[in-house]
């Protein structure tokens, strides 16, 4: 299934293309994402929620709607899912795809959850107490071989300290450095 079949926001080209053998060729970072400190990740937020595993996603920290904006890409190409988006302020996403049941939470609201997730993606309030809070209270709703992602793992003591603390409950475990770092777990 070629890009023009997804349902993408205008004007987004995913760069992927046939090639002349019917094959199909993927050119990452053919997005121009905006300007953000987590916008050097946003292509491997996208690939994670495009991975066949992942249908529905528990994001902690939504802010300005760019990391959800890439998952809700994934889940879309993908063929559809959940996306669970917590923040402190009301969030407004500029564009939702249709075939992605999306749900936007209060950290209040958020604690009457009992579903679960294949992907948690922690980037709320970079306290080390509060990291850990949100790993060890989420960690139940999460399927096996659910991914963990920490954003700004390098960056604020709170969050690298947390990360460094739960590193070894993981399965899988990598820290990618750049753009204030990305932790990426498997359970």
């Amino acid at each position: 299934m070629l890009p023009s079949q997804f349902d993408w926001p205008p004007g987004e080209n995913r760069g992927i293309e046939e090639n002349a053998q019917g094959g199909v060729i993927y050119t990452p970072s053919p997005v121009q994402w905006a300007t953000s400190d987590i916008a050097a990740h946003c292509d491997l937020l996208w690939m994670l929620a495009r991975e066949d595993s992942v249908k529905s996603i528990l994001e902690i920290g939504v802010r300005g709607g760019l990391s959800a904006k890439a998952f809700l890409m994934g889940l879309s190409q993908s063929g559809g899912g959940r996306y669970v988006g917590v923040d402190i302020e009301p969030v407004v996403l500029d564009w939702t795809p249709a075939n992605v049941d999306i749900t936007l939470l209060s950290p209040t609201d958020a604690l009457k959850l009992t579903e679960k997730f294949d992907l948690l993606h922690i980037d709320g309030y970079h306290s080390y107490e509060q990291v850990l809070w949100d790993y060890i209270h989420y960690w139940e709703f999460l399927n096996p071989r659910a991914w963990v992602l920490f954003h700004d793992a390098t960056c604020m003591k709170g969050v690298r300290d947390a990360v460094m603390k739960l590193r070894h409950e993981f399965v899988e475990f990598v820290v990618f450095p750049w753009c204030n770092g990305m932790a990426v777990a498997r359970i």
